[in-house]
């Protein structure tokens, strides 16, 4: 389910009796990166609800640049929903998701391993877990995107 509105979102949890896992990012052009890391989510913590938070296409150019996102945020949310064991997705327009983890509470705070010994946003609220890369340098949406844009680039 894709919801936009933190008050929708916790009417659905409100009705879970399991433990929460939390993740997030852009997941513009989802890869196999992404869905490796999902993978781990429910594989390391297979007793609890997967909500996935995204950022909102205004969010994304904020923080990466007018010229992202690639995949407009309505289609990574469709993408993003469609894995198997991700039970909520909430699009968020800030550019953190502080605002949505204060409010849900997570049992689990999912990050990439790259933030290890960083603030990890919402770690307050959850148990940070760490999920390992899956060879970074070839599964990031912009080294995906420098590779497109190499292969149309000027002769």
């Amino acid at each position: 389910m894709i919801v936009r509105n933190i008050d929708k979102a916790l009417d659905i949890i409100g009705g879970w009796r399991s433990k929460i896992s939390w993740t997030n990012g852009c997941f513009d052009m989802f890869h196999a990166g992404h869905a490796l890391s999902l993978n781990y989510i429910s594989i390391s913590r297979p007793d609890s609800k997967l909500i996935v938070g995204i950022n909102s296409d205004d969010s994304i150019r904020r923080i990466k640049g007018h010229d992202r996102p690639i995949i407009d945020e309505d289609n990574r949310a469709i993408i993003v929903d469609h894995i198997k064991n991700v039970d909520l997705v909430i699009i968020f327009d800030d550019d953190t998701p502080y605002n949505v983890v204060s409010k849900i509470k997570p049992d689990y705070i999912f990050k990439g391993e790259e933030y290890n010994g960083k603030y990890v946003c919402g770690s307050e609220f959850g148990e940070v877990v760490f999920i390992p890369l899956f060879n970074k340098s070839e599964l990031s949406t912009t080294s995906i995107i420098n590779r497109i844009r190499g292969l149309h680039g000027p002769e």
